[in-house]
């Protein structure tokens, strides 16, 4: 199966990811949204045990199946973070 990939500049991504920049953000940064548009799950560098290299491609297919089993809808802006 193939996943769909994007780069972005930095700043973009930030707004959009609603970073904290005063805070230290661990790369790889993953985030998963869904057919709507919403962003579902984030994971940082940070986070080890989702990125644990012995099980990695089977813990990122089974977050992104979970949103692709999700029926489509129409398409919004993610929520802010209050």
């Amino acid at each position: 199966m193939k996943w769909p990939l994007g780069k972005v500049d930095y700043k973009v991504a930030a707004d959009y990811l609603q970073l904290d920049l005063t805070k230290r953000n661990f790369v790889p940064y993953m985030l998963f949204i869904d057919r709507k548009g919403i962003i579902r799950a984030q994971y940082t560098g940070g986070d080890q045990e989702f990125f644990k290299e012995s099980n990695q491609a089977q813990t990122i297919k089974a977050e992104a199946l979970k949103y692709l089993s999700e029926p489509a809808g129409p398409v919004r802006a993610p929520a802010k973070k209050k």
